[in-house]
Order: C-alpha cells, then sequence, then structure tokens
C-alpha cells in the first residue's frame, strides 16, 4: 500500500517542480522580452518628440540635423534586430525622410529633396505594401501631420496607445 501511494506522492511533487520550473522561466523570459519592447518603444518615442521640437522650433540646418539623427537612431534600432517595432519604425522613418525632404527643399537641393520623398514612398510601401504616393500627396500628409500639436509619429502613437 505504501508503495503505490509513496510513487504517486514522488511523480506529484517531481511534476510539480518540472512544471513550475519550466512555467517560471518561460514566464520570466516572455516578460523580459515584453519588457525590452517596451522599453523600446518609449526610447524611439522620446527620440520621436526630442526631434519634433528640434523640427518645428529650431533653425532649418539644427531640424535637418536632428531628423537625420532620428534617421541614424532608428537604423541602429534595426540592426540590434527589434523585429516587434519594425512596421511602426517604418511608417515613422516615412515621415522623417518628408521632414528631411521638405527642408532639402527649402534649403534649394531639389534633387536632393526628390531622394527624400523617394524614400519616404519605399519606407510606406515597406509599412503597408499597398497604396503608393505621389511626391505631392506625401507632402500634404506630412504639412497635415505637421499642423496638428502631436510631436510623435502616427504609428509609434498607435504603439503607445495599446500599450496603455
Amino acid at each position: 500500500m505504501t508503495g503505490p501511494v509513496a510513487r504517486f506522492f514522488l511523480l506529484t511533487v517531481v511534476g510539480m517542480i518540472v512544471g513550475l520550473s519550466l512555467g517560471f522561466w518561460r514566464g520570466n523570459h516572455s516578460f523580459g522580452e515584453s519588457a525590452q519592447i517596451m522599453a523600446d518603444a518609449h526610447a524611439l518615442g522620446e527620440y520621436e518628440i526630442l526631434a519634433a521640437i528640434q523640427y518645428k522650433h529650431s533653425t532649418p540646418e539644427f531640424s535637418r540635423q536632428a531628423q537625420l539623427d532620428l534617421l541614424q537612431f532608428m537604423q541602429q534600432m534595426e540592426v540590434a534586430k527589434k523585429r516587434s517595432l519594425q512596421k511602426s519604425i517604418e511608417g515613422d522613418r516615412s515621415f522623417v525622410y518628408m521632414r528631411v525632404g521638405l527642408l532639402e527643399g527649402k534649403r534649394g537641393n531639389t534633387e536632393s529633396s526628390k531622394v527624400y520623398f523617394r524614400k519616404a514612398e519605399e519606407s510606406l510601401q515597406r509599412r503597408q505594401s499597398s497604396d503608393t504616393h505621389s511626391e505631392e500627396q506625401l507632402r500634404d500628409m506630412i504639412a497635415k501631420y505637421d499642423s496638428t500639436s502631436h510631436y510623435l509619429f502616427p504609428f509609434m502613437l498607435a504603439v503607445r496607445k495599446t500599450m496603455r
């Protein structure tokens, strides 16, 4: 009688230990990934706010440099394999390219402006892979967005709303 009961009790304890260990490991792993995604989204959002403030309230040269720095930061996040934010980064990158395109146009660099608007369209295509936009449509899109009081780009704004 003690043999089967003891075996049952021992197997139950072993099963609980193995289950708790695996559950703890998986939960810790999932939580760590989620925390990293939230931290990355927050860092990108804050950088976007800083670049937007400089874009709206600084000289054209500082505005341009702030946007180029933001593009470089997005590139670094991409290199670090932040796949979970990839679509948001692509969408926001398109807005940064549009802004740099506008600033290049103001500096008289028409060809460079066209290149940045082309990059904006390519970024939107990677994000949405649907409609194509003309340079004029992109100019209207960024002008409409820049007339708002938001500093975050729409895609990162959507990510932040889902985190709350």
